[in-house]
């Protein structure tokens, strides 16, 4: 038996596994269930799934792109092409939608703030947006607008570029 495919095998298994417990915590908090209010645990979890795959990824593109600097940025290049090409399709679906029910059933202050919200998104700025429009996550305000949720996106697009600029530009290894 070869283990190394049989490990590979029970980590992707525990990987779902910990995607199905994240989502339940997201989904039970968002439905209101007042005696579970976990959904931030649930959003920590996906980071740290993110964070284990991410650096997975890299450390098997590593070891082919080797030690020059030519090479290292044409992974980087590769490797933030692929996180957009992999995210931004359903993530443009989603904003587009999204943009388009609130033209129809919102006001035009209203519309412009879910507009700016969505488009920097697609920028993976959606945390910075909200954090200058002086939005809590947590405050009720937060509920009015339907982007809100994409601040951890625009976290995870950030990371994906500064995880991928450190190995490229320092050559940085990252331990699996």
């Amino acid at each position: 038996m070869n283990y190394s495919v049989y490990n590979n095998e029970i980590r992707n298994d525990l990987i779902d596994i910990l995607r199905l417990i994240a989502v339940s915590f997201v989904l039970l908090d968002h439905y209101g269930f007042d005696s579970f209010k976990k959904g931030f645990v649930g959003v920590d979890i996906f980071f740290v799934i993110s964070g284990y795959v991410i650096s997975k990824s890299i450390n098997r593109r590593i070891s082919i792109n080797g030690n020059d600097l030519g090479e290292r940025l044409n992974f980087l290049f590769t490797f933030l092409i692929d996180r957009l090409a992999r995210l931004l399709p359903s993530l443009l679906l989603c904003v587009i939608c999204g943009i388009l029910l609130v033209s129809y059933f919102d006001t035009p202050a209203e519309f412009g703030r879910h507009a700016v919200t969505g488009l920097g998104s697609l920028f993976g700025q959606a945390n910075f947006i909200l954090l200058f429009d002086s939005m809590d996550y947590f405050a009720p305000a937060a509920d009015r607008n339907i982007f809100t949720h994409l601040w951890s996106l625009g976290v995870e697009f950030q990371f994906y570029f500064f995880i991928a600029i450190c190995y490229a530009l320092f050559n940085i290894k990252i331990a699996s």
